[in-house]
């Protein structure tokens, strides 16, 4: 076998070893797609190698393309192991938004009657004196625009 592809297997075997020992340490963490992902890539990868030493056989310039066919699909799949990590985080942190969610949900529920009002009369009071800050600034920025087209009218008329 050629010093080339010998490294290459090497390389391939090294990548799938990898593989494996990513789902073993993931795979608690993992959402069941993501290990059917990762479990699918290991054979995968085991089968592109057999053809490579089958083409290896019949002619070296069939293999060097075949060669270069496998390292764009394992290119391929680490950029799709790294998608499927990237999905996980957006998932954990979405799960961890719910989380948080629920338990204010739940220490909403366990609050008393005396507690619900009280909560509900700061919450009225906020959104009133930010109502009025609106309403303030609207005026602020309708009067600027208003003496702005009285200038503008004496300026051109």
């Amino acid at each position: 076998m050629p010093p080339l592809l010998r490294t290459f297997v090497e390389l391939l075997q090294s990548m799938g070893q990898m593989f494996r020992e990513v789902g073993r340490t993931f795979s608690i963490a993992l959402s069941p797609f993501a290990e059917v992902v990762l479990y699918v890539l290991n054979p995968v990868v085991g089968r592109l190698v057999v053809d490579a030493r089958k083409k290896n056989k019949r002619n070296d310039s069939l293999l060097e393309d075949r060669l270069q066919e496998l390292a764009g699909s394992m290119k391929k799949s680490s950029e799709l192991v790294a998608e499927v990590e990237a999905a996980l985080d957006a998932r954990r942190a979405a799960v961890d938004q719910l989380r948080l969610e629920a338990e204010t949900a739940q220490q909403i529920k366990d609050m008393s009657d005396e507690q619900r009002i009280a909560v509900a009369n700061v919450l009225r009071a906020e959104v009133a004196r930010e109502g009025k800050k609106t309403l303030w600034q609207g005026a602020t920025v309708n009067g600027f625009f208003f003496a702005l087209g009285v200038v503008v009218t004496v300026v051109v008329g």
